[in-house]
């Protein structure tokens, strides 16, 4: 048996022989960036969705609590007390909506991260 002689091959050879580098696609680019805006969304609505739902479940567990501090305030106090509490929830959803990140200065966060 007779050995082949290897062809040595060069690397520096290869490399001009490769040809031109491809273009970049825009339109892959706009797809996996549309893809991934497409996920992110997903998951924003989804942990809204939850936080929502835990919201109506804790007013639901609360509402004797509220019914009772109603009858022991009274109408005018207790709509002062709603109007207050209204104006609060209002301005921290005008500054969640604003600032996409809204404070929460007693709560850590970073523990329960998500993505």
């Amino acid at each position: 048996m007779t050995r082949e002689p290897e062809q040595q091959t060069d690397p520096l050879a290869a490399f001009f022989q490769a040809g031109e580098v491809p273009s970049v696609d825009p339109a892959f680019r706009i797809e996996v960036m549309e893809a991934v805006a497409r996920r992110r969304f997903r998951i924003g609505l989804a942990v809204r969705a939850a936080v929502l739902a835990g919201l109506v479940v804790l007013a639901g567990l609360l509402m004797p609590v509220i019914d009772q501090l109603a009858v022991s305030l009274g109408a005018p106090l207790l709509e002062l007390l709603v109007v207050l509490l209204v104006t609060g929830l209002v301005a921290y959803a005008g500054q969640a909506w604003l600032r996409r990140n809204p404070d929460r200065p007693l709560l850590r966060w970073r523990r329960f991260r998500i993505f």
